[in-house]
């Protein structure tokens, strides 16, 4: 049996909340909380919160893959870790799997005495990244931005974006930069490697380019209007672009949603 409504919410057991949106079955919710609650058990940690959402777009009904996200707050540490497969049994396994990864390394930073560094470097911050695309995505013939985030990136080094990025499971993470104070983008470039794209910097920043270990060297983003953004992203493999916005001067991301269409992140300008 599929759920009847575009979304629905189930409480199978205490304290993980799961969210269905399209065609997924209530026994795979069901199987959500269960894994979910399983491994929050077995790490004995202070688990405050636990969601997941399952998704299967209506567009593409029951043929199209099952979306697994799935989301931890360990006393302030947002850990999080998405997956897709062809059922929700097995989209929930693998995102399980790769959330069970990140919540032992939290596990082990926290048993090294790291918990107060953890809570200081994520408490209060936007939620700036966007899920990590895992599987394929579906071909539409005129794909167009339907979704646009703003939001205030956080100021950290590259090395704590990177931790970030790690820990969340994402492709791409949108942040100023604390040297040089230039809105970035770490991103993964498919081969292993870790890439950083900047924007201009900042009058109310030192004006230095980013040094750290994790990045070989900076980029400078592409100054280009969203138009061309979606054409460049239309005709190409890539999963997103980062581009300084010509309109608005922004750095933003246009990435590629499960759907087939395209979503805009975007920074705000800084107040701060």
């Amino acid at each position: 049996m599929t759920a009847t409504l575009p979304h629905a919410t189930y409480r199978p057991v205490p304290d993980v909340r799961v969210t269905v949106r399209g065609a997924v079955d209530t026994g795979t919710a069901d199987y959500a909380a269960a894994r979910i609650a399983e491994l929050i058990t077995d790490d004995a940690l202070p688990v405050l919160a636990a969601r997941v959402r399952l998704t299967r777009y209506w567009e593409v009904a029951v043929t199209g893959p099952v979306i697994a996200q799935t989301n931890v707050d360990i006393d302030g540490w947002f850990v999080r870790a998405q997956a897709s497969a062809p059922t929700g049994p097995d989209a929930v396994d693998r995102a399980v799997e790769r959330l069970r990864e990140r919540v032992v390394r939290v596990a082990e930073l926290r048993g090294a005495g790291w918990g107060d560094k953890l809570r200081h470097s994520v408490r209060g911050r936007h939620e700036l990244t966007i899920q990590r695309m895992v599987g394929a995505h579906r071909s539409v013939r005129s794909p167009s931005t339907i979704r646009t985030k703003r939001c205030l990136p956080v100021v950290c080094s590259v090395s704590d974006a990177a931790f970030d990025m790690d820990i969340r499971d994402y492709n791409f993470h949108l942040f100023t930069e604390r040297e040089s104070g230039r809105d970035s983008v770490l991103w993964r470039d498919g081969s292993g490697g870790t890439r950083l794209t900047q924007g201009s910097p900042s009058d109310r920043h030192r004006s230095r380019p980013a040094q750290d270990p994790v990045i070989s060297g900076a980029l400078d983003a592409p100054v280009i209007s969203l138009s061309t953004a979606e054409h460049r992203l239309g005709a190409g493999r890539l999963p997103f672009i980062p581009f300084v916005d010509i309109d608005t001067k922004n750095v933003s991301v246009l990435y590629r949603r499960y759907d087939g269409h395209f979503g805009l992140l975007t920074a705000l300008p800084a107040t701060r």
